[in-house]
């Protein structure tokens, strides 16, 4: 990347992230700094993005493995995960089912 005629060396390794200027070169500016700062953002948020991408991955794997029928609803109870086992007990249609997105009773 160029920033103002000089080199920008950016080196990225979980866990870790370095932004420096050549050595020998001028410190950074104001309008470089700010520059660092939205990168230096940007890399926490993806590191943000993928610890969530990874503990999702886990939570569905963990809640595939249940052997008890598992749904996971928003705020408004509208489903958003179900586990193998919740979709056979909500296929079997006996008095539990879904309408409109939502997990229901039927009354016998």
């Amino acid at each position: 990347m160029i920033v103002e005629s000089r080199t920008l060396t950016v080196v990225a390794i979980p866990w870790l992230q370095r932004l420096s200027c050549p050595a020998g070169a001028e410190d950074f500016g104001a309008e470089e700094k700010s520059l660092l700062n939205a990168l230096q953002n940007l890399i926490l948020w993806l590191n943000r993005q993928e610890t969530l991408h990874s503990e999702r991955s886990i939570f569905e794997n963990v809640v595939s493995q249940l052997a008890l029928g598992t749904v996971v609803v928003d705020g408004d109870g509208f489903i958003q995960k179900m586990n193998p086992v919740a979709e056979y007990i909500l296929n079997a249609a006996d008095g539990l089912n879904i309408e409109r997105g939502r997990p229901v009773g039927q009354s016998p």
